[in-house]
């Protein structure tokens, strides 16, 4: 079986943006002054050149400072009164008054230069500014620091305005990593207002999804108008089709200014700034589509052509079967299988050739790994041996091969080549032991004896075959195989500890034999520690030993049993309810053979 063509397609789906403002009760709906803790600020102290202006520094009760909005109404200096609040200043006022507290670093200048900011911003034309030239940066045609400051103030304003903060994101469509780990999407947040971090939050996503910042670190708060991505593990995919949620939330602000009234209409009113909070958001909809192609070849072991007549069929983990088909000249495809594994068997064998009794277990994986899926069959009535390199499944020629029967003589002697090699003479029904005399250059010879047995049709039920593995010194080959059909069998986890008891290597175990390299001369041990998907843990401890001169005693193999569920034997169940049932009934004769032998011994 080839996997072919994995087409991903992924929808983008920006939904309806979801914004609520809440003001935090910052802002209250009363002041108080005590006219005792007013501070009297005089024009001669900060302006000079015989200036007669007078301000007082106002301040509530709580502390806070607080601007005059009447230039020429009066102020309180006893007692305790309470203003109500107004409407909103405008927000170049609101700008003046948040920016008016640290200037200088002296309080009452800052004050000083705040109050006539804000007073320049109701009435430029008003008669206290007669004297005062912004532009220039003057009072009274002298140069005042205080003056240039206000100036800044005032220009400064000109660009500020009540502005709701907002939040929006858009996504890209998903990729997958170079390391094919991971599906990934990258975001785009866009921020407006003040707002100094937002907030990520996914709904629905896989299991093991993880957002980042553009350097890989995993985060859930991002400073405003900077990017993230969300990282989707590919091993998490378990369906065709995957939705999910992406949620952005921040708290911003929108810095405003009131006006507080008086009751009595001859004192000032005055205006205070506070920070109202607001909670914005907006969420992005992400679909992952996937879109899978399988293909399986049903081929002649001897020739490699697809061959047409095979029954054969396709079942998920589950046992349930999600294709079944006749095989033709075509190779056979199945789309859209969903990721996971998968079992191939063969029901009815084409006409002429030998019925496939292997199971072939393969998986569709989510993040587009091709995985060939193969199925031979051998023409009946003739054996065909195959010489194979353990690591690819080819066929490997230059090996010296000897075939014997039951009685150990010699039947046929050949060195392997391209293709199977087809037993010269008729095989007779009975036991045959293969056995390799002459590895192939570059190989390690095979220590192995492959025993097969030749039906009375003239046929074999399983492939025959004898694999060879590389003669790399140093390198040793980890087989992980299902003990009733002798398959690779992926999904293992394993560790091989030196004598010390220290792991030196741990991996998965995958469709093909693991190569570990760098090994030491000495005595190590091979575990599992979690075993594939429907099938037991294994619990040996399987010990081999690299020589000195980096090989071992042929390849190194752990076997798994299938995870069998047992199920009564109806068969026995009902020989032993008939045994019931007879010991019954003789029980009963019994008892009136006794009851008849009592009644004549009476009599």
């Amino acid at each position: 079986m080839k996997l072919k063509n994995i087409l991903i397609s992924f929808a983008v789906i920006l939904t309806s943006l979801f914004v609520t403002t809440v003001k935090a009760e910052t802002v209250p709906n009363s002041i108080s002054f005590n006219g005792e803790d007013a501070e009297s600020l005089f024009g001669s102290d900060y302006l000079g050149h015989g200036s007669t202006l007078r301000f007082a520094l106002k301040r509530t009760t709580e502390g806070k400072n607080v601007y005059c909005t009447e230039i020429h109404d009066d102020w309180f200096y006893s007692g305790t009164r309470t203003f109500t609040l107004g409407s909103a200043t405008s927000s170049r006022i609101a700008y003046v008054i948040n920016k008016g507290d640290h200037i200088t670093g002296d309080r009452k200048k800052d004050y000083f230069i705040t109050g006539l900011a804000v007073w320049y911003l109701i009435d430029p034309n008003d008669s206290t500014f007669t004297h005062f030239d912004l532009n220039a940066g003057t009072y009274k045609g002298f140069s005042s620091d205080v003056v240039k400051e206000i100036a800044k103030l005032v220009n400064g304003s000109k660009n500020y305005s009540y502005v709701t903060p907002t939040i929006k994101i858009n996504g890209n469509s998903f990729t997958l990593s170079s390391d094919k780990k991971y599906y990934v999407s990258t975001m785009n947040v866009k921020t407006t207002g003040s707002i100094n971090e937002y907030r990520v939050s996914l709904t629905g996503a896989p299991s093991g999804t993880i957002v980042t910042d553009t350097n890989g670190n995993v985060k859930s708060t991002f400073a405003s108008n900077t990017g993230f991505i969300v990282k989707v593990p590919v091993s998490s995919i378990k369906s065709l089709s995957t939705s999910m949620s992406v949620n952005v939330d921040a708290t911003g602000y929108v810095y405003k200014a009131y006006v507080y009234v008086p009751k009595d209409n001859s004192i000032q009113s005055v205006a205070a700034g506070y920070n109202e909070d607001v909670n914005i958001g907006d969420k992005i909809d992400l679909k992952l589509d996937i879109n899978t192609s399988v293909e399986i070849t049903k081929t002649d072991a001897t020739t490699s052509k697809e061959l047409a007549g095979a029954h054969l069929v396709v079942k998920n983990a589950k046992g349930a079967i999600v294709d079944e088909w006749t095989s033709t000249n075509e190779v056979h495809v199945i789309k859209n299988l969903v990721p996971g594994k998968y079992t191939l068997t063969e029901t009815i064998a084409p006409e002429g050739y030998t019925k496939s009794e292997e199971t072939i277990g393969f998986e569709v994986y989510a993040d587009g790994t091709v995985t060939k899926v193969e199925m031979k069959n051998y023409p009946k009535k003739d054996v065909y041996i195959s010489k194979q390199d353990a690591t690819t499944g080819k066929e490997l020629p230059g090996a010296t091969l000897v075939l014997k029967n039951s009685k150990g003589k010699v039947v046929d002697e050949w060195v392997s080549g391209d293709t199977p090699h087809k037993v010269k003479v008729k095989l007779q029904a009975g036991k045959y032991t293969l056995t390799e005399t002459i590895a192939p250059e570059g190989y390690e010879l095979s220590k192995e004896t492959v025993e097969f047995t030749v039906e009375k049709d003239g046929s074999v039920k399983k492939p025959v075959i004898m694999l060879n593995y590389p003669n790399n010194p140093g390198t040793v080959y980890i087989s992980k195989q299902d003990v009733t059909t002798g398959k690779e069998l992926p999904g293992a986890y394993l560790e091989i500890k030196n004598a010390d008891g220290v792991v030196v290597e741990a991996w998965i175990s995958s469709d093909t034999p693991h190569k570990v390299q760098g090994l030491e001369p000495g005595k190590y041990t091979l575990t599992e520690t979690i075993a594939p998907e429907g099938y037991e843990l294994s619990k040996e401890t399987v010990e081999f030993t690299v020589k000195e001169d980096g090989t071992t005693d042929g390849m190194v193999v752990m076997y798994n049993k299938p995870d069998v569920v047992e199920v009564p034997n109806t068969a026995s169940f009902k020989t032993i309810t008939a045994s019931l049932i007879g010991l019954i009934i003789i029980g009963l004769g019994s008892m009136m053979i006794y009851k008849n032998y009592k009644k004549n011994e009476e009599n």
